[in-house]
């Protein structure tokens, strides 16, 4: 149960660095129109990029904290 308390506890802080790196303030910093990266505006580049970060990161801790306790539930069977 202890990883599973751990895993929350992760999530939840991806949760809040998602809305901290996702809101005005922090996305006020890349809404200059005339920076472009590849072709895209750099807000747009931000914005998709720390989504997608979020998103794996997200996966990551799901997948590789779910194995341990199903691990640990199938031996005590």
């Amino acid at each position: 149960m202890d990883s599973e308390k751990q895993k929350n506890s992760r999530l939840i802080i991806f949760f809040f660095i998602g809305v901290i790196l996702l809101n005005y303030p922090i996305l006020s910093l890349f809404s200059d129109n005339e920076r472009n990266v590849f072709g895209i505006p750099l807000l747009y580049a931000f914005v998709f990029t720390t989504w997608a970060l979020l998103i794996f990161i997200t996966a990551l801790t799901v997948r590789y904290t779910g194995n341990k306790t199903s691990q640990h539930t199938d031996k005590a069977q």
